[in-house]
């Protein structure tokens, strides 16, 4: 019995968590034989359709008068690329054994409909929400848990990509090149001109760079709004 139910165990196989007893772990003893419980327990509070596959396993003691009932401590660390470790401590021996499991877990989420060149603004119409897997993006790259309208590529995105946040940013209120709408403050005058940007500017109070065709110079002002620049003499 003990060779059968540790083999199942321990070698490569699979667990869905729809099909395993949830068991509460922190802070309670665990049998061993339910630690995949503990385990679908602890990410299915944030995860659907989890699904576990142990790629391998180290442990100490374990002799073959082990008892799968034994009870002991779950700990679960996440290794970064869609793999976790848990290790069962035995709290009355020194049994002990360390799965190193890849997890498949979906969430609904905000994906690509089609390719979005670097710097264009995305559109609703960009986007829809899908059940994918994200565990594997889990301490690697952060989900965006509202749609990303009007914000802009930061590189090319690819149809199906899931979206997050290094794949976009703020939309620049300045643009280089962007004409701009200048006010000169000066002595208590406002002077307004045109000009063309020269460098680019994301937020408020952000410095700028604009050319003033009418005096043919270049002057730093001050992001106000978009497409507006302040500059004070």
């Amino acid at each position: 019995m003990f060779e059968i139910l540790f083999l199942y165990l321990l070698s490569g196989n699979s667990f869905y968590c729809d099909q395993v007893q949830p068991v509460t772990y922190q802070n309670e003893a665990v049998p061993f034989a339910m630690w995949t419980g503990a385990v679908c327990h602890e990410l299915s509070k944030e995860y659907q359709n989890v699904h576990l596959s142990v790629l391998r396993s180290t442990q100490k003691g374990m002799t073959d008068k082990f008892d799968v009932n034994a009870k002991g401590k779950v700990d679960i660390e996440e290794v970064g690329a869609g793999r976790i470790k848990v290790h069962w401590q035995s709290l009355n021996s020194s049994d002990e054994i360390t799965f190193y499991t890849k997890v498949y877990a979906e969430k609904n989420v905000w994906v690509f409909k089609r390719n979005i060149e670097p710097g264009k603004e995305i559109k609703k119409r960009y986007l829809k929400k899908e059940m994918r897997d994200v565990y594997r993006l889990s301490g690697v790259k952060q989900l965006l848990s509202e749609a990303p309208v009007g914000k802009v590529s930061n590189r090319r995105i690819q149809k199906s990509q899931i979206a997050t946040e290094d794949l976009i940013r703020e939309k620049a209120l300045v643009n280089k090149n962007d004409r701009v709408l200048v006010v000169v403050k000066n002595d208590g005058l406002k002077i307004q001109t045109k000009g063309k940007a020269l460098t680019t500017a994301w937020e408020v109070d952000e410095k700028v760079q604009v050319y003033i065709s009418q005096t043919k110079q270049s002057i730093d002002g001050f992001v106000k709004g978009e497409k507006l620049v302040y500059v004070e003499n």
